[in-house]
């Protein structure tokens, strides 16, 4: 049976084609039941013209010999009984001129539907056949109204019957399409509007039907695959854009050819650590670092030779400091690290574990009897002092450990109050 109120609740595309097969097939009704009315109305002419000729044929030899007797009454009686016919409308009979006793008599018999005859008039010669004489003419009319009659019932017992059984075929189509498509397309349209690239895939949300391999079913795998691609792809562009971020980020924020913190990166943390250590009132330390006599190692051993040995002095100073500590080029041969939580023995010592592993550092490749060193600066930084001017301070104690004959660390007097370690 057809669930009449699913289909009473029907889609926009349900209703869309609700209209165009009730527009087509009324319109093909209409074609088609017009086209079977008017063969239907041919037919009919054709009966009603075969009656009336046999009427005449059946009447017409006495009807003649009545005219050639000039028996009027029986003339009459005969016209009346051919009109009786439902076949006519109007009958006449015209009598020759020329008939001895007649000056061109004519009878005239209709009746009261005559309007509906069909147009058409018919005429049948009349012949005393006794004496082979030509008694005159009948002309008639066919009588229409019956068959009218018939083809209007007829027309609006068909029009009725196949408007019935449209309603009827479009439910029941209605109601195929409605659980064989619209339910479909709902579940896909649902999926579709709560799907989320960014979200967990749940397959579960289409209910494929496993035993059946028809276009929908189909369709909603298509849909299934599309949207498990769609989150892999998702899931794989967020990897993608997460490595490319964590990229970019090392390239902005780590020097290229030694791979420590740039100059711009080491400032950045510096002043966030610095921040930190006012906020919890820890002691935070700062060393500048130059490596003595640079120039002359790229002008002898050239820029290639020069940045081997960068590279070299800050994976030794690396090995030399802990997790928390920050190190940084801040210039070209010349290098900054931070110390959080450190008092002016362990900058000392760490000052001095610094130079010495310096110079201890292989750079055979250059020449087998050259040797490297550097010159360190370093302070600490006070209670609300800016990191600029720690490190102005640190800065200028490095300049002096330049004029102090290098390969030495050098601190302030009130700090440590004399230069520590200078190599004769």
């Amino acid at each position: 049976m057809v669930n009449l109120n699913g289909v009473l609740n029907i889609s926009n595309l349900s209703r869309a084609l609700l209209i165009r097969i009730l527009f087509f097939s009324g319109f093909f009704t209409l074609l088609i039941t017009s086209f079977q009315l008017y063969s239907d109305y041919q037919r009919g002419v054709l009966d009603i013209q075969r009656e009336a000729e046999l009427s005449i044929k059946q009447t017409e030899e006495s009807l003649a010999a009545a005219v050639f007797e000039l028996y009027d009454v029986r003339v009459e009686s005969i016209l009346d009984s051919i009109n009786s016919f439902n076949a006519f409308a109007e009958v006449t009979l015209i009598v020759d001129s020329k008939l001895p006793g007649y000056n061109s008599i004519n009878y005239v018999v209709t009746k009261k539907w005559s309007e509906d005859a069909i147009k058409k008039e018919y005429s049948k010669e009349l012949t005393y056949k006794a004496l082979n004489i030509k008694i005159g003419k009948i002309n008639y009319k066919l009588n229409s109204s019956p068959l009218k009659e018939k083809i209007f019932s007829q027309a609006w017992t068909i029009l009725l019957s196949q408007f019935i059984k449209t309603i009827f075929v479009s439910a029941f189509i209605l109601h195929i399409f409605q659980k064989f498509v619209i339910k479909h397309l709902a579940e896909i349209s649902t999926w579709l509007n709560n799907f989320k690239p960014d979200t967990s895939y749940n397959p579960k949300n289409i209910d494929l039907e496993s035993d059946s391999s028809n276009e929908m079913t189909k369709l909603k795998s298509a849909i299934l695959e599309m949207g498990q691609q769609v989150y892999r792809h998702t899931i794989e562009l967020e990897s993608m854009v997460a490595l490319r971020t964590a990229e970019l980020e090392k390239l902005a924020y780590t020097d290229g050819l030694t791979g420590i913190a740039n100059r711009s990166a080491f400032f950045s943390r510096a002043e966030a650590e610095l921040r930190k250590s006012h906020r919890l009132s820890y002691d935070v330390g700062i060393l500048m670092l130059d490596l003595d006599h640079f120039k002359s190692i790229n002008d002898t051993f050239g820029h290639e030779a020069g940045d081997n040995v960068l590279k070299l002095v800050a994976d030794t100073i690396s090995t030399c400091l802990r997790e928390i500590d920050m190190f940084g080029r801040v210039g070209g041969e010349e290098f900054a690290i931070l110390v959080p939580g450190t008092d002016k023995f362990g900058m000392q010592a760490l000052a001095e574990r610094l130079k010495s592993a310096v110079s201890n550092t292989d750079v055979s490749f250059l020449d087998a009897e050259k040797k490297i060193s550097v010159s360190i600066g370093y302070t600490k930084i006070y209670p609300n002092e800016s990191l600029k001017s720690a490190l102005k301070r640190a800065d200028e104690n490095l300049y002096s450990a330049k004029r102090n004959g290098r390969n030495c660390y050098v601190t302030e007097i009130d700090f440590l109050p004399k230069v520590v370690n200078q190599t004769d």
